[in-house]
């Protein structure tokens, strides 16, 4: 009598394989889905825990922080600190802040000790989906802790929102406040009660990207972290407008002419006046419009006081 074998014939074998295969690549698609959902939900997080900190600092300062200071244009002032420098004890980062010298005529980077602060990653700024997120950018001639020589502060994926047509007086100093239209400027200090648009209806911090990872060039957030909106949102100068590494090499000054932008798909993050978040649309209306037109949609949210009647989409 014939013995019975048990087991795969070859094609047997080949159909359950084909069928794993097929069956892995269904799921991979909906795994990455997942993962970015993750990250985006992470982001926007992170935004909101932005929010609490400079909405903490004005019940604590009765204002929100400068988005810089600059002696050059107000005697005496610290030495270009930066708004998201001011909030570090309001999110959890008093030990960093606490490293800071920030006593006048001291630089960010004069003493050692503020060098190494400055080169501290801060989670809280920085967006998961971005692969420089690990990276430290050129900010300077001055000896700094990183190799190579371009690594030396800390970056960050959040901006300001300083002005809705120009932040900077010559392509890189920002314009003092109140004369920026934002919520952001050099030296002064906005208050909730300078916001006459409405708090929920004014944006306040944006995100954004660098260069790219391996450039060493993008925003950090111990100073001159500021923006305007002028270029709407993941504009042609953007890493993900995919113009951006025609810039060669890429500087720091070519991210002023950036805009924000952001790795998540269609759109990026911005934190409202009032601590709410929202992902708007890469396809927001935006720049200039002709005299006696209505402004753009991005335009009405920059400004914190021109009375336009205009609310951030859901």
């Amino acid at each position: 009598m014939p013995v019975k074998r048990l087991g795969f014939t070859l094609v047997e074998l080949l159909v359950v394989i084909a069928i794993i295969g097929i069956l892995i690549a269904l799921l991979l698609p909906a795994v990455q889905a997942a993962r970015e959902a993750a990250r985006r939900s992470h982001c926007a997080n992170n935004f909101k825990q932005v929010g609490l900190g400079l909405h903490n600092y004005h019940a604590a300062k009765k204002c929100f922080p400068t988005g810089m200071d600059d002696p050059r244009t107000k005697p005496r002032a610290p030495v270009y600190w930066g708004w998201s420098t001011y909030i570090l004890p309001y999110i959890e980062e008093q030990q960093i802040f606490s490293m800071f010298d920030m006593r006048y005529p001291q630089h960010y980077f004069s003493t050692e000790n503020n060098r190494v602060a400055n080169a501290m990653k801060i989670s809280t700024y920085l967006c998961p989906t971005d692969p420089a997120r690990d990276e430290l950018v050129d900010t300077s001639s001055f000896p700094w802790p990183g190799h190579p020589a371009k690594e030396d502060s800390a970056l960050s994926d959040m901006c300001g929102v300083a002005d809705s047509v120009n932040a900077n007086s010559n392509g890189y100093d920002l314009r003092q406040f109140p004369e920026v239209d934002g919520m952001f400027g050099t030296n002064g200090r906005c208050k909730i009660k300078d916001v006459l648009d409405g708090t929920s209806k004014t944006l306040m911090v944006g995100e954004v990207t660098g260069a790219g990872a391996g450039t060493h060039v993008g925003h950090f957030w111990v100073s001159s972290n500021v923006l305007d909106t002028r270029d709407g949102i993941n504009g042609p100068f953007t890493a993900t407008g995919g113009a951006y590494p025609a810039w060669n090499p890429p500087t720091l000054y070519s991210l002023y002419s950036a805009g924000f932008a952001s790795f998540h798909r269609g759109g990026c993050y911005f934190l409202l006046a009032d601590g709410s978040v929202r992902l708007l649309s890469e396809n927001i209306s935006s720049g200039d419009r002709p005299a006696g037109q209505p402004p753009s949609l991005l335009h009405a949210l920059t400004t914190r006081s021109a009375g336009e009647a205009a609310s951030a989409p859901e």
